[in-house]
C-alpha cells in the first residue's frame, strides 16, 4: 500500500463505531514476573522479538484490519521493519499463542476464514501483511493471548516449519 497509515485508519473506523468503546485495550508488554510467559517466548527462538499479552474482555474486538508493523518499539530502541535496516518482510513472523482454552463467542478471522476452539498451548500464524484480520469475545470470559512479533530464525523454523508467505 502507498500509505500503510491510511489504509490502517480506514480499516478501523470504516464500521462507523465508536471504537475507544469497544476496541481491545488490554495489552501487556513486560514479563519480568512472569516467568514461564518468559520461557515460552524463549522457546519460540525470535531475533528482535516484541512479545505481547492481550487481554481481550466481554464485548470487545479489534475490526478488520491489516497490520502496517512497520515500527514495533518506541524510543532509542526502536526496531524498524520497513526495509531501511535489510530485513526481509518473509523473514518477519506473527505467532498467536492461546493462554487458555477457547470459550464459546470468542473468535479470531483471517481473510474469510474463522480460528475458534483453540486449546491452550496451541499457536498460529498468518500473513499478517496481507490478510484482513479482526479478533472479537462475545464469552462470557476474558480471551488472553500471547503475541510474539519478530525475526524468524533456523531455531523458529525448527518449531513452525519454513514456509514463507
Amino acid at each position: 500500500l502507498a500509505n500503510p497509515q491510511r489504509q490502517f485508519d480506514y480499516d478501523r473506523f470504516g464500521g462507523h463505531g465508536d471504537l475507544n468503546k469497544i476496541e481491545m485495550t488490554n495489552v501487556m508488554d513486560n514479563f519480568a514476573n512472569f516467568p514461564a510467559l518468559q520461557r515460552v517466548i524463549d522457546y519460540f527462538g525470535m531475533d528482535l522479538v516484541q512479545a505481547r499479552c492481550h487481554v481481550q474482555l466481554t464485548g470487545q474486538m479489534f475490526t478488520t484490519h491489516i497490520d502496517p508493523l512497520k515500527k514495533l518499539f518506541a524510543g532509542p530502541d526502536a526496531t524498524d521493519y520497513d526495509g531501511n535496516y535489510g530485513y526481509d518482510p518473509a523473514d518477519i513472523v506473527r505467532i498467536t499463542i492461546m493462554l487458555q482454552d477457547w470459550e464459546p463467542g470468542q473468535f479470531f478471522a483471517f481473510g474469510n476464514s474463522v480460528f475458534q476452539q483453540w486449546h491452550a498451548g496451541d499457536f498460529i500464524i498468518h500473513d499478517w501483511p496481507n490478510a484482513p484480520h479482526s479478533t472479537a469475545n462475545a464469552s462470557m470470559y476474558p480471551r488472553i493471548t500471547l503475541q510474539l512479533t519478530g525475526l524468524r530464525t533456523e531455531a523458529t523454523d525448527r518449531i513452525i516449519g519454513k514456509s514463507k508467505f
